[in-house]
Order: C-alpha cells, then structure tokens, then sequence
C-alpha cells in the first residue's frame, strides 16, 4: 500500500482502491495546507485536492474531516493536568522545532494534535 503521507503529488488513478486511504490521504492535504503551505504550492498537491473534490466522495470526506479535526482536548486535559505551564510551554517549543526542521516527523498526525492543543491553552 502506498504512504499516504507522501511528500509528492499522487494523481486519482495512482490512489488506492481504499475509501479509509483516501480519506486519510486528504486529511494529510488538509494539514499540509495549513502548516506547508509553500511545500503544498511547490509540489502542487492543491491539484491533487481538487482531484479529491471533483470526486466528491462522501466517505472520503468524512474520514478526512475527522481525522484533520480529530483533537482530542478531554484526553489531553486529563493526560497534561498535572504538568506545570513552563513544561508545557516546553512541549510545544519542541513541537515547533519539529515543525521548522522536521516537516514529515510533525505531520505525524499525533503531533499536529498536540501542537493544535497546546497552541490553544497557552494563548
């Protein structure tokens, strides 16, 4: 199967013949988007999500948006409740060094969620 996490554009005959592919394959276009967005212009991957849309599959859209949406704060409250804010500030510090170093180890969807949800409790 192959990496739906690839950094070059798949054109919609090169996709797997797998709806849960797919949608992960747009969710990793959707966070593209967001944080590489000269990368997402450079390989024209912006072709390749308009490919996804004139498709317009439901599925693949549903698992897409979950996936792309999918932090969890009730989680991450409970798992970072007992960390001082200095840590956390820490955490992301590491996230955003990551994120300006290490383009494909940040798009690891784990970090993309973290990065997401301390950017957002320590505004």
């Amino acid at each position: 199967m192959k990496n739906y996490r690839e950094f070059k554009r798949y054109k919609p005959e090169e996709w797997e013949d797998n709806i849960e592919w797919k949608g992960l394959r747009l969710s990793f276009l959707f966070d593209m988007q967001l944080y590489y967005s000269d990368i997402y212009m450079k390989l024209k991957l912006n072709k390749e999500k308009y490919d996804f849309y004139s498709v317009n599959d439901g599925d693949v859209s549903r698992i897409a948006s979950e996936d792309h949406y999918s932090v969890n704060t009730k989680l991450y409250d409970s798992k970072f409740s007992s960390f001082e804010e200095n840590e956390l500030r820490q955490l992301l510090e590491d996230l955003i060094h990551l994120k300006n170093n290490k383009p494909e180890e940040f798009l690891l969807k784990k970090n993309c969620n973290l990065y997401e949800y301390l950017s957002q409790r320590l505004k």
